[in-house]
C-alpha cells in the first residue's frame, strides 16, 4: 500500500511539474535578486571587475620581472651584437639561443611546481614542509644545471648542429653557446627560488634581483662585446647571472623568507614535487619544441636571412612575456574565487565576471603588442647595422603583427586550465600544437616562404592553442559550470 501511495505521488509530482531540489535553488535565488534592478546588477558586477583589475596589476607588475629577466638579456645582447658585430657574428647568436632558450624553457616546469607545492604547505602553516620543498627544488633545479652545462660544453658542436643552421655559423654560435651553458645551474637554480619568493607572496625581492642583474648585463655588453663580439654578450650575461643567485638569496635572508639550503630533497618532498611537475613538464616540453622548430628553422637559410631573423625574434620574444601575467593571474586568483562564498557578484558567478574581466584587458593588449611588432618590423636598423637585412626584415611586419595580437587570448585560457586544475587537457593540447607547429613548417618550405614562414609557423602555433583552450574554457567545460552543465549550486549554466 505504502508503494503505491510513493508511486502516486511521484506520478502526480511528474504531472503537475512539481519543484524539484534544483528549481527550489533557482526560485529561492531569483526570490532573493528581485529587489535589484539589471541596471543595479550590472553596476555590481562593473564594481566587482574593477576591483578585481586593480588587484591583477597590483599583483601582475612586480612579478612579470621573473619571467623578463632572461627574455631582456638576451634581447639586449642580440640588440648591441647588431650594432656592433658583423652580419655573421649576429648570425651565430640564432643557433646558440635556439639550443639554450629550449633548455631554459624545458625546465619552467620546475617552477610552476615549486610554487604550487610551497604554497600549500604555506597554507598549511607547515614552513618546516615549505622550507625542504623549497631547498630540494632549488638544488634540483642546480643538478640539472649541472647536466646540461655538461651536455652543452662537452657536445656543443653537435647540438649547434642539430639546429640546421648553415655550416658558417657552427664555431661562433658553439663558442657562444659554451659560455652560456657554464651558468646553467645559476640560471635554473634562481628561476627556482624566484618561484619559491612567489609562493611566499613576496614579488618585490625578485624584481631587485633581477633589476641589479639586468644593469650588469647592459654595463657587460657595452664593455666587452665592442672587443669580443658575440661571446662578449654571453660573458656579460653570464657574470650577471651569477651575480643574482647571491643576491637573491642575501635578499631573502635579510627580508625573513623561508631559508634556502642546498640539499637533496626527501622522498615525500621529491614525490610531492614530480607529481606537480610530471604533467606541467609535457606542456613545458611541447612548448620547447615549437619554439625551437621555429628558431631552428629560422637558421636553415642564407647568413643575411638568419640574421634579419635573429634580428626580430628577440625583441618579439620579449614582447611575448609581457602577456605571461595574465596566465599567471588567471592561475593564482582563480582557485581562490571557486571557493569563495557567494560564488555570484551581480547574478553571474565570479569566475565568469573574473575571465571577462581578464579577457577585456586582453583585447587592447593584443593590438598593442601587435602594434609594438609592426613597429620593430619597420625599424630595422635599431636592431642590425647591415642595411641590406631591411627589407627582409620589413617583410616579416605583418605576419609577426597577427600572432601577436593572438596571444594573450591564448595565455588567459591556458592560466584558466591551470587555475582550475585540469593539467590532463592542457598536456594533451600539446599533441596537436606540436603536429600544427610540425605541418606548417613543412608547408611553407614547400611553397617557397623562404624565412618568413617562420613567422607563419609562429602564428598557426598560436592559433591552435587558441582554439583548443578557448572551445575548453567556454564551451566544452566553462569553470562555473559543474560536469552535468549545470552551476554548482544547481542553476542552468549559461556560457
Amino acid at each position: 500500500m505504502r508503494l503505491l501511495r510513493a508511486a502516486l505521488l511521484a506520478a502526480a509530482a511528474c504531472s503537475l511539474q512539481l519543484p524539484t531540489r534544483k528549481h527550489i535553488i533557482r526560485t529561492k535565488r531569483a526570490t532573493a535578486i528581485t529587489d535589484e534592478t539589471p541596471a543595479q546588477l550590472a553596476e555590481e558586477r562593473r564594481t566587482w571587475r574593477r576591483r578585481k583589475r586593480s588587484e591583477v596589476l597590483v599583483f601582475a607588475a612586480p612579478a612579470l620581472s621573473t619571467v623578463l629577466a632572461d627574455p631582456l638579456m638576451s634581447m639586449f645582447d642580440a640588440l648591441v651584437c647588431g650594432r656592433s658585430c658583423s652580419t655573421l657574428e649576429f648570425a651565430s647568436l640564432g643557433p646558440a639561443l635556439a639550443v639554450f632558450n629550449f633548455v631554459n624553457y624545458g625546465f619552467f616546469f620546475l617552477n610552476a611546481a615549486t610554487t604550487v607545492n610551497v604554497a600549500a604547505a604555506l597554507a598549511r602553516d607547515n614552513k618546516k614542509a615549505a622550507t625542504e620543498t623549497l631547498s630540494g627544488a632549488v638544488s634540483v633545479a642546480a643538478l640539472c644545471g649541472l647536466a646540461v652545462a655538461a651536455l652543452m660544453v662537452g657536445l656543443g658542436p653537435r647540438v649547434v648542429r642539430l639546429t640546421g643552421c648553415v655550416p658558417e655559423l657552427v664555431p661562433r654560435s658553439t663558442a657562444y653557446l659554451r659560455v652560456r651553458a657554464v651558468g646553467s645551474p645559476v640560471v635554473l637554480a634562481s628561476m627556482v627560488a624566484q618561484a619559491g619568493l612567489l609562493a611566499q607572496r613576496d614579488s618585490a625581492t625578485p624584481l631587485r634581483a633581477v633589476s641589479m642583474a639586468c644593469v650588469l648585463n647592459i654595463v657587460g655588453d657595452l664593455l666587452l662585446v665592442p672587443k669580443l663580439g658575440a661571446v662578449g654578450a654571453a660573458w656579460a650575461t653570464l657574470f650577471s647571472q651569477a651575480a643574482c643567485l647571491p643576491y637573491l638569496l642575501w635578499l631573502s635572508r635579510k627580508r625573513d623568507r623561508l631559508p634556502v639550503k642546498l640539499r637533496l630533497p626527501t622522498k615525500e618532498a621529491a614525490s610531492s614535487l614530480f607529481k606537480a611537475a610530471k604533467p606541467l613538464f609535457v606542456f613545458e616540453m611541447g612548448l620547447s619544441v615549437c619554439y625551437g622548430v621555429i628558431q631552428s628553422m629560422g637558421t636553415q637559410f642564407s647568413v643575411a636571412a638568419t640574421a634579419a631573423f635573429q634580428a626580430l625574434w628577440n625583441p618579439t620574444t620579449f614582447l611575448t612575456f609581457v602577456t605571461y601575467p595574465l596566465k599567471q593571474a588567471a592561475a593564482v586568483f582563480l582557485p581562490a574565487l571557486a571557493s569563495e562564498r557567494p560564488e555570484d557578484v551581480g547574478g553571474r558567478p565570479k569566475t565568469q565576471q573574473f575571465l571577462l574581466m581578464l579577457m577585456t584587458c586582453a583585447w587592447p593588449l593584443g593590438l598593442l603588442l601587435g602594434g609594438a611588432s609592426y613597429a620593430c618590423a619597420n625599424a630595422p636598423h635599431v636592431f642590425a647595422q647591415d642595411r641590406s637585412l631591411d627589407a627582409t626584415i620589413r617583410s616579416f611586419g605583418p605576419l609577426v603583427a597577427g600572432a601577436a595580437c593572438l596571444l594573450p587570448f591564448v595565455q588567459i585560457s591556458e592560466g584558466t586550465l591551470l587555475g582550475t586544475g585540469d593539467l590532463g587537457f592542457l598536456s594533451r593540447t600539446q599533441i596537436l600544437n606540436t603536429a600544427t607547429a610540425v605541418a606548417t613548417f613543412f608547408l611553407t618550405k614547400r611553397t617557397g616562404m623562404g624565412v618568413r614562414g617562420t613567422f607563419a609557423v609562429l602564428g598557426a602555433f598560436y592559433m591552435s592553442r587558441l582554439a583548443q583552450g578557448l572551445l575548453r574554457v567556454f564551451v566544452f567545460r566553462p569553470p562555473w559550470c559543474g560536469p552535468d552543465g549545470d552551476a554548482d549550486d544547481g542553476r542552468a549554466c549559461v556560457v
